[in-house]
């Protein structure tokens, strides 16, 4: 039995593995050899607090099995992070816990700051954003994408938003399929440091006729 619901503190850990196995060679160009996984961690539990009800979780038996975080506003949720979070962060640093190094974590931060630069500048005003998609391996292929999406847009269509947005690696041919399904077209295109990702949107409304979770 498949269950989709809010976060809970005990699947933080699940979901900050979850994190890690679906963006691997990323993070791997990223951060180097050693991936903290404490980083992640605190990112997810920053997030779950900063925007509780756009952090759905699937829940297949009693294991945590995939998780989408969408935002009402990437913008706002962001700055929030930037004051309230981010300074923890670097105190995290400066005391070891979490193994990356100054030039490695500003790097880190120059490749998000461009990549977010160039999203937000692309980002139509009242637009929601799905920010990450991940299914658990051993639990892929089982319709959970298709399920968490339908979810995170129905999370934004109660918030009154109207279209929502998200950005996608170019070779990530799953993921593209499963939006190109849901009924998101690409409209624009971002190059980082990470390679090329396609902006993809599409009107919230209709979320339940055009998703099929069967």
């Amino acid at each position: 039995m498949i269950v989709y619901r809010k976060v809970r503190k005990e699947d933080l850990p699940w979901c900050s593995l979850i994190f890690r196995q679906a963006f691997y060679p990323q993070l791997r160009l990223l951060l180097g050899k050693h991936i903290p996984r404490k980083l992640f961690f605190i990112l997810l539990q920053a997030y779950a607090r900063l925007e509780k009800d756009g952090f759905i979780v699937s829940q297949s038996g009693a294991e945590t099995s995939g998780f989408i975080l969408v935002s009402k506003n990437k913008r706002s949720l962001l700055a929030k992070f930037m004051v309230f979070y981010f300074p923890g962060l670097l105190i995290n640093l400066l005391i070891g816990s979490l193994r990356i190094s100054p030039g490695r974590l500003f790097f880190l931060w120059r490749q998000c700051f461009l990549f977010g630069g160039k999203s937000f500048r692309k980002r139509k005003n009242k637009c929601g954003q799905v920010i990450i998609l991940a299914v658990r391996r051993k639990f892929q292929r089982q319709g959970l994408g298709k399920g968490l999406l339908c979810e995170g847009l129905d999370y934004l269509k109660s918030k009154g938003l109207h279209q929502v947005q998200l950005e996608v690696r170019a070779d990530n041919e799953p993921a593209l399929n499963l939006y190109r399904q849901a009924g998101f077209v690409t409209v624009g295109k971002i190059k980082t440091f990470l390679g090329v990702s396609f902006i993809m949107t599409r009107p919230i409304a209709g979320v339940q006729n055009q998703i099929s979770v069967s």
